[in-house]
């Protein structure tokens, strides 16, 4: 894993929702989970066009760092097509990911210094969920036949404990 993230900008719509909207808010838990399934789905559809599409590896990598990134952008709160939120705050949820993930991300030979900023930290948590994504995508692809029958119990299963690492609340749909 490449350990030189530079934090996301992404482009401002501020002022462009229309008032009255109720925007998705991230303090909701199923907000956040269709937040991560949207990724993973998105995550899964760039696996498959590598492969039909010979896309280099490298190029599928750089993808999912961007999303990864994008990601971390909306959970920092900076992506103003989501509410504010007032108990999954953007200091919480990093909070409750540093405790979980500083040690693993020692164990990829990042350093705590390294992971320092916010946006940085948060791009390769974003990227370890991404991973781990493409690690249910191969296990399922071990059995084919049973992709159907287990594949959406499986990804829900990996939803629902990001659920719970990013607002130690249950899903409950």
């Amino acid at each position: 894993m490449e350990n030189a993230f530079e934090p996301a900008s992404s482009d401002s719509v501020e002022g462009k929702i229309p008032q009255g909207v109720r925007l998705p808010n991230l303090d909701d838990p199923l907000v956040i989970k269709d937040l991560l399934r949207a990724h993973a789905m998105a995550v899964s559809k760039r696996l498959a066009e590598a492969v039909h599409k010979n896309v280099r590896r490298e190029e599928v990598v750089q993808a999912d760092q961007r999303a990864a990134a994008f990601l971390a952008t909306t959970l920092l709160g900076q992506n103003p097509a989501y509410a504010k939120a007032a108990v999954n705050t953007p200091e919480r949820i990093e909070k409750l990911l540093r405790a979980e993930f500083t040690e693993a991300l020692k164990g990829f030979g990042i350093k705590e210094e390294e992971a320092a900023d916010p946006a940085v930290f948060m791009q390769l948590v974003m990227f370890l969920f991404t991973n781990q994504v493409h690690e249910l995508i191969n296990e399922l692809q071990k059995n084919p036949d049973e992709i159907e029958a287990k594949g959406s119990q499986a990804l829900d299963a990996l939803l629902e404990s990001w659920v719970k690492k990013l607002t130690k609340e249950k899903c409950d749909a």
